[in-house]
C-alpha cells in the first residue's frame, strides 16, 4: 500500500496525523522511492467543523541530487586545498 493510499485510509481524511511540511518517501509507479514534502491547509466552517483541505506534494528528487553534488564538490575542494597546502 502506498503512502498516499494510507493517507486516505477507508476513504476518510487523515491529515490530522501528518504535520505541516512533512517530509516522506512515496513509491513511484515503477517502484522507485521518491522523496517528497507534503504541505496542506485545512478549511473550517464558521462553527469550527472541518470543511475541506488543500494539499500539495512536492518532489524533492532534484533538490536531494543537487545537495549530494554540493557535498561531493565541497569534499573534493577541501581535499584539493589540503593537497596544495602540503597536507595529505
Amino acid at each position: 500500500m502506498s503512502f498516499i493510499t494510507k493517507l486516505f485510509k477507508d476513504g476518510s481524511w487523515a491529515f490530522k496525523m501528518i504535520p505541516k511540511n512533512h517530509t516522506a518517501e512515496i513509491t513511484g509507479s515503477k517502484g522507485r522511492l521518491i522523496p517528497v514534502i507534503i504541505n496542506y491547509n485545512k478549511f473550517y466552517t464558521s462553527n469550527g467543523s472541518g470543511e475541506g483541505a488543500l494539499g500539495f506534494i512536492i518532489d524533492l528528487t532534484e533538490i536531494k541530487s543537487a545537495d549530494k553534488t554540493i557535498k561531493r564538490m565541497s569534499a573534493e575542494y577541501e581535499a584539493l586545498k589540503d593537497q596544495l597546502a602540503g597536507k595529505k
